[in-house]
């Protein structure tokens, strides 16, 4: 009885699939955390995301702020002038 190379392939042996499980298993927990609190690059990420818009929306409002300052220390200016 002989085997082909196919069948030799199909194969995988029981230490082969256990790692493989092992190795799925830790790539899940990278991902998505583990049960004992550590978080993944998934809660990483949205964690990160949710400061990129918190700081995005504190840059917004430092310009508007800088924009009416300048604005009226122009006026200021413009009436300290007038007087002068």
């Amino acid at each position: 009885m002989s085997i082909n190379n196919d069948d030799k392939m199909s194969e995988i042996s029981h230490n082969d699939f256990l790692g493989l499980r092992k190795d799925v298993q830790d790539i899940k927990s990278a991902l998505m955390g583990s049960r004992y609190g550590q978080d993944g690059i998934v809660q990483r990420i949205q964690k990160l995301e949710g400061e990129v818009e918190s700081l995005a929306k504190f840059k917004t409002k430092m310009i508007g702020y800088t924009a009416g300052a300048a604005g009226a220390a122009t006026i200021i200016m413009n009436i300290v002038m007038k007087f002068i």
